[in-house]
């Protein structure tokens, strides 16, 4: 699983003590981040793509009635502005 660790590529490291600071070797980090790589695919295989699909199942099983559909159409007009450029 995904933990909340940052890492820095510049040979930095930063700890939950505010205090504490360390170097990190790249090489170090180019070893961990094939790592790190595979564990957020297996995460995100394991756990997001079924909560997606379950929604995508979800949502083409069901029809809106009109009045979702003009809901989301009223609200749809004001999250969304122009660009021009």
């Amino acid at each position: 699983m995904i933990q909340g660790k940052a890492l820095f590529i510049d040979d930095t490291r930063f700890e939950a003590d505010a205090s504490k600071h360390t170097f990190v070797w790249k090489k170090s980090v180019d070893l961990l981040y094939s790592n790190l790589k595979e564990k957020e695919i297996q995460y995100y295989e394991e756990e997001i793509a079924p909560l997606i699909n379950q929604a995508i199942e979800r949502d083409q099983n069901r029809a809106f009635t009109k009045e979702e559909g003009t809901q989301f159409y009223s609200k749809r007009k004001f999250d969304v502005e122009p660009t021009f450029g």
